[in-house]
């Protein structure tokens, strides 16, 4: 799942820099995981000596001249690292003023925040993992990422998926939180069946889901915590293959027996925060499902 990142050690850089500048800053931080570009010009810096830094994990631009060229060095460190570079993040970036193409070669995770102009981006469609919060006009973006793999969207104020449904039909995991979603469901006929994990927690606005039958055939991971849902009746028919389903904090919900009833597969479920109660494993034994078989665990 996308999550936002702590980091251990930053190197911020706020103003402008030589290729030998870089270079010192590399020998002298092997250490950092970090390094942020803040309002300068890095379009002419060689990014290849980044590789000096052994623990680097993210890089983030913030209102800064990039180059193609400087991320397809970044692209190329990805993959000479082996996968201990995670991530590029564009904080504060209006990319209308500032342009940027995404390389093909960029396997890891794009991490845009408070950010404006989205649709100017290049590239978007070489992504794979991609996370964007507090970005306004996300309305503007027409969500065609065939490559896209893993999907979060934070405090963006969405309130439809529907491109999202349409032009993502390679998701694994998408994960939603804060937006303005009020039901997940669509006009049209779309099947995602790569789709493993749904997170839709902390959408305060949610209602429930419409007729999603068919959908999504192979979800096996489901979170709708701090959603203020009341019932889940549809949730088995909809998700015939959950396995894990997150409840926690919604104080309205009290009866899950259409669950139990209907999906013998449920290997975790979690309901800290709601009105279930302790009675659960008496539930799932009363009507055949026992708890050793079945592998409960829950948390109250």
């Amino acid at each position: 799942m996308p999550v936002e990142q702590k980091h251990e050690t930053t190197q911020c850089i706020n103003t402008q820099i030589s290729q030998d500048d870089l270079e010192r800053v590399v020998s002298e931080n092997e250490n950092i995981d970090s390094i942020s570009f803040s309002d300068i010009d890095v379009s002419e810096l060689d990014f290849s000596i980044l590789k000096g830094l052994k623990k680097l994990r993210y890089v983030c631009f913030e209102n800064t001249k990039i180059s193609k060229d400087n991320l397809e060095k970044l692209g190329n460190i990805i993959i000479d690292d082996g996968g201990v570079f995670n991530g590029i993040y564009f904080d504060k970036y209006d990319f209308s003023r500032n342009y940027v193409e995404i390389p093909s070669n960029i396997k890891c995770l794009i991490d845009i925040r408070s950010s404006s102009n989205l649709s100017k981006i290049k590239g978007l469609d070489n992504v794979k993992y991609m996370i964007l919060s507090d970005c306004n006009d996300i309305k503007d973006l027409d969500f065609i990422f065939p490559n896209l793999v893993s999907l979060g969207i934070y405090d963006c104020g969405i309130e439809t998926l529907e491109k999202i449904f349409q032009g993502c039909p390679n998701l694994e995991g998408l994960h939603l939180c804060r937006n303005m979603i009020k039901k997940l469901e669509t006009e049209n006929e779309v099947k995602l069946e790569r789709l493993k994990e749904l997170d839709v927690h902390q959408e305060s606005q949610f209602e429930g889901f419409g007729n999603l039958e068919g959908m999504f055939p192979n979800v096996e991971e489901l979170n709708i915590c701090e959603t203020g849902l009341s019932q889940i009746n549809d949730i088995s028919r909809y998700f015939p293959k959950l396995e894990t389903l997150y409840l926690s904090d919604n104080p309205n919900l009290s009866d899950i027996t259409p669950l139990l009833e209907y999906n013998r597969r449920m290997k975790r479920v979690c309901f800290t925060g709601t009105s279930i109660g302790s009675n659960m494993l008496d539930v799932a034994k009363k009507i055949g499902i026992p708890y050793e078989s079945t592998e409960w665990r829950t948390t109250i």
